[in-house]
């Protein structure tokens, strides 16, 4: 009995140091989740979408298409594709329909890289839009391709220095 005790010990100390040395289980909960919701995703390419942007001039996006930053507010602060509204991924049900006018409206949905907003289109999926695309990339990918971006050159560290 001691024997197994012991070996029992072993195992629950390599378990333990396992936990440590990989991804905890919740960011694979998500990775899981975002690949699964990938498969079903609409994708427009950087390209795609400055496209659709600069077709009325300067003052962004035609009437029917919406494009949303769904990031946190200080990235939001820092930049942000021209023509985009600010809209966090916590407040995204809450908020989209004071923005949307018809429910068949295109909207282009982005964060920093694209997880945020895969899981944003399928929640407006969900809601019953059906014309949901995510900006591939996120806005990384905007930059990427040295497309303009509107930024904010005091943020919040200009405020509030350390």
């Amino acid at each position: 009995m001691a024997r197994g005790l012991a070996a029992h010990a072993q195992r629950a100390q390599r378990l333990s140091v396992r936990q440590f040395s990989q991804t905890p289980v919740h960011c694979n909960l998500f990775t899981d989740l975002v690949d699964e919701l990938t498969k079903k995703t609409q994708f427009v390419t950087a390209k795609q979408l400055q496209k659709r942007i600069i077709m009325k001039g300067p003052r962004g996006p035609e009437p029917g298409f919406l494009v949303l930053d769904v990031r946190e507010s200080y990235e939001w602060n820092e930049d942000h594709i021209p023509g985009a509204k600010y809209m966090g991924r916590g407040n995204l049900e809450r908020e989209i329909e004071k923005h949307i006018i018809d429910m068949s409206d295109e909207i282009v949905v982005y964060c920093a890289r694209g997880p945020r907003s895969i899981v944003a289109a399928d929640s407006l999926n969900r809601m019953g839009f059906p014309n949901v695309y995510v900006l591939k990339g996120g806005i990384a990918s905007w930059k990427k391709d040295m497309y303009w971006w509107a930024e904010n050159r005091l943020t919040y560290e200009h405020w509030n220095p350390r």
